[in-house]
């Protein structure tokens, strides 16, 4: 009996135990909380749930749990002295500054610091519209085994990293992680080398599942990715520009992507022809497998351009047994119809357009790399392959086994029919659409856009955008191109409801391959849609007066992006017309940025004095 209430006290001390265990859990994971960057200072202060981003990261931190990071401002945050590790899931949005149309309105200058940027540490972390710049370690880092599930970039916010001392972002066992739209050693435009002093993106230490998209990775020291060590497997890297920057064809220092130290089971491109990279310029090889333990690494169709000076590199090159050493299939021959040859059983063979370094702008490099894709087909049981098509120039292909070990490109073979290379170094990003003519007219109260093009290649849209100001553009209609078409091509859009007064307009065409490029703007005054606002005076003194007819969030920012006001008109005070005190106000340029259902204003507000 004395034996069994041992057992008992025991038990219900184990069960106290527990629930004090679960109590102290629940309360350290409070509820998520959305903090404010209102402060460009650091490391800086804050109060409540605002204040500098140093003080916002704090905070979040000691909360625990998933919190958001927004910001209130817009401009440059001089750190002089490491950020907090996220040690919470924390979100940092710079997407949310006021503004912010895709660009990263927000900048964390390291000033050659020897600290890194960001790092995080916790799982679930992610970081959207970001600039970071001149760390003296890496931009940014996740730290740590256990910081699954980041994203850095994301669709429409993408981050940019540049000058770095060392990585520009490291990645050191994270998996299940994303890297989204980022640009990393070139500026958002990609116009201006800004490289970090190693790798541009290092996968490292069991780095798994993690997926490159849609990124632009030039300038860097030495490798543009690299992918490294035992266990660093299921990595992919899609649509993603690795190399030239659009001014000139300028390279990572050494390897467009190099795969190494037992990384294997890694994916470059897809079989989808959307998720082709552009792998150009690079230094050395544009992609390199060394190692024994690198294996089963498949590269799917990509373009492959001057990458690989005289001395022995190549688009593709395995050394050290990487991939096996697979060896490249033979192609027997070529025409302007069909191409055919010899390889391992049931290979999956990718057939290209082999480079002419003279025509693209690379001479002495070397030939064995594919320019342009042609198609993939599958070797027979005995090894033999045919490809049927319409093909011109040198013709090469590359090989992948049934285990997902990929070869170099084979040794060229002319079909005998003369041709220059479609991409060229430069060329290769360069968003090839020749617009000659976009005009807009206003017609029964609709605003309607015709535009034509020359010419079109890997075009998939044009997305209309529509400004009140000029300044600030947003979203409003979508239409689908030609796609690849060399002769004329004539489209219309029709704005149904346009803004009452002058409407700007600009296309955003799309690539095949994430290339934007804009347009011209044009613009048209109608007798549309009544703007949801009006403002009066306007020059104002000491009042500003504000009548609104419609629902709408309005927001009063200077020229620094801060908030000066906010008001919501709710539906249950239409019309409404509402007096402010502006005697405070120092006198310039405001903003008033007015969001209804329907769409966003940006009117200019002076204040005088």
């Amino acid at each position: 009996m004395q034996k069994r209430s041992s057992v008992k006290r025991a038990g219900n001390h184990f069960l106290r135990q527990l629930i004090v265990i679960l109590l102290l859990l629940v309360a350290r994971h409070a509820a998520a909380t959305t903090y404010t960057v209102n402060s460009l200072d650091h490391p800086g202060t804050g109060s409540g749930t605002s204040g500098s981003l140093n003080w916002c990261i704090t905070q979040a931190n000691a909360a625990g749990g998933a919190h958001t990071i927004n910001f209130s401002v817009t401009g440059t945050i001089n750190v002089t002295s490491a950020l907090p590790a996220f040690s919470a899931s924390i979100t940092l949005d710079g997407s949310s500054a006021p503004g912010f149309i895709g660009t990263p309105l927000i900048k964390l200058n390291g000033g050659g610091g020897s600290y890194s940027g960001l790092r995080l540490s916790a799982k679930d972390c992610k970081v959207y519209a970001i600039a970071v710049d001149d760390f003296g370690t890496t931009g940014i880092s996740v730290t740590a085994d256990a910081a699954d599930n980041f994203e850095i970039g994301g669709s429409g916010k993408g981050c940019v990293v540049t000058n770095s001392g060392q990585y520009g972002i490291l990645i050191t066992g994270g998996d299940y992680g994303k890297i989204y739209e980022t640009r990393v050693g070139t500026d958002w435009q990609g116009t201006l080398c800004q490289g970090n002093e190693y790798d541009g993106i290092n996968l490292q230490s069991g780095a798994s599942y993690n997926d490159i998209y849609k990124c632009w990775i030039s300038c860097n020291g030495y490798a543009g990715i690299r992918i490294t060590g035992s266990n660093s497997n299921y990595n992919k890297v899609r649509a993603t520009i690795v190399g030239p920057i659009s001014s000139t064809c300028s390279y990572n220092g050494y390897y467009g992507i190099e795969i190494e130290s037992g990384a294997s089971y890694n994916e470059i491109g897809s079989a989808s022809a959307a998720d082709m990279n552009k792998i150009a310029g690079n230094q050395y090889d544009g992609i390199t497998v060394s190692g024994s333990g690198s294996l089963y690494n498949h590269i799917y169709a990509n373009y492959f351009v001057c990458n690989a000076p005289p001395g022995g590199y190549e688009g593709v090159r395995l050394t050290s047994s990487g991939n096996s050493n697979k060896s490249a299939p033979v192609i027997t021959s070529a025409s302007a119809s069909t191409v055919s040859g010899t390889s391992a059983a049931n290979d999956e063979i990718t057939v290209y357009r082999a480079l002419v370094p003279s025509s693209a702008g690379c001479s002495g490099y070397s030939t064995k790399q594919g320019a342009d894709y042609f198609g993939t087909t599958t070797a027979t049981a005995t090894g033999n392959w045919t490809l049927s098509g319409s093909f011109s120039g040198s013709v090469t292909a590359m090989a992948t086994s049934t285990s997902g070990n990929s070869s170099p490109f084979a040794t060229p073979v002319s079909t005998g029919v003369t041709a220059s290379n479609v991409s060229t170094c430069t060329s290769v990003l360069l968003l090839p659409v020749e617009l000659i003519d976009f005009s807009v007219q206003c017609q029964g109260g609709r605003a309607v856009l015709d535009w034509t093009t020359a010419s079109e290649e890997m075009i998939t849209s044009f997305i209309i955008q529509r400004s009140g100001n000029a300044l600030m553009f947003d979203d409003i209609g979508e239409v689908r191109a030609a796609g690849d078409a060399l002769t004329i091509s004539a489209y219309r859009f029709t704005d149904e409801k346009p803004f009452s007064g002058f409407n700007y307009y600009r296309l955003k065409c799309m690539g095949a391959n994430h290339e934007i490029s804009f347009s011209k703007v044009v613009a048209a005054e109608c007798s549309g849609t009544p703007s949801t606002v009006s403002v009066s005076p306007n020059p104002a003194y000491d009042v500003l007066i504000i009548t609104c007819r419609d629902a709408a969030q309005l927001t009063l920012r200077n020229t620094s992006g801060q908030v000066v006001f906010e008001k919501l008109f709710a539906e249950e005070e239409l019309p409404a017309k509402q007096s402010f005190d502006i005697t405070s106000l120092p006198a310039g340029i405001y903003l008033l940025e007015v969001k209804d259902v329907q769409s966003r204003q940006i009117q200019k507000v002076v204040v005088q004095r």
